[in-house]
């Protein structure tokens, strides 16, 4: 379910979070490309291709939290899915970003995704992946139109794995394609093993609102 949350700056967002298997991925987005298909065959490729993902609950926040523990019980803690999708959380650094944006004083706009293993800092993911296709990268970034017109920003990227395997619980957009910069918005989630032959696929969406 969507649950975004909005700041007193009117920023609010969501990241969606899908795994496939690499190979059958790719026969997904050739017949999406294609054409030639109908929507329901295209909804069975897209079940053939994905991985179930855990979909965490309030409760499995709290154990984690206090635990320190991941406890997966299916419809007691979280559910699986082929999708989850989860609110955002804009950083401060994110917030005095969009002001620069705006002011013109800045010329390094945000565009990149990163992952990572850990739980994200107040500027900087907890422990970001650097190796095995997981590595930080430029976002294919669309501007799309939720209440009113081009008021949303929406970032995608695919991340190829070649090698771990990586226990992906976190997930942030910054403004160096590389390493370091500022990060605008972050998200931690329960841990996801991902290795050879498995793709993870970010949507990372940024939405400015009325106050």
């Amino acid at each position: 379910m969507d649950k975004n949350i909005k700041t007193e700056q009117g920023l609010r967002g969501t990241v969606k979070r899908k795994i496939y298997y690499t190979a059958r991925l790719q026969v997904l987005r050739d017949a999406i490309a294609s054409g030639k298909y109908s929507r329901e065959t295209l909804e069975a490729l897209e079940k053939w291709a994905s991985k179930p993902i855990f979909v965490e609950n309030i409760l499995f926040v709290i154990l984690r939290k206090l635990f320190k523990v991941e406890v997966k019980i299916p419809f007691i803690t979280g559910m699986y899915s082929l999708e989850a999708v989860r609110h955002n959380a804009i950083t401060v650094s994110g917030l005095e970003k969009a002001m620069t944006q705006l002011s013109g004083l800045t010329t390094a706009p945000v565009t990149a995704i990163a992952i990572g293993t850990g739980t994200p800092g107040a500027n900087a993911l907890g422990t970001e992946v650097t190796t095995d296709g997981g590595q930080r990268g430029v976002a294919t970034i669309t501007q799309t139109t939720v209440s009113t017109t081009d008021d949303s920003i929406e970032y995608e990227k695919t991340f190829n794995f070649t090698g771990g395997p990586h226990a992906i619980t976190e997930e942030g957009l910054f403004d160096n394609n590389t390493s370091g910069g500022n990060m605008f918005a972050s998200q931690s989630f329960a841990s996801s093993s991902l290795g050879n032959g498995d793709s993870l696929v970010i949507t990372h969406t940024v939405t400015a609102s009325q106050a």
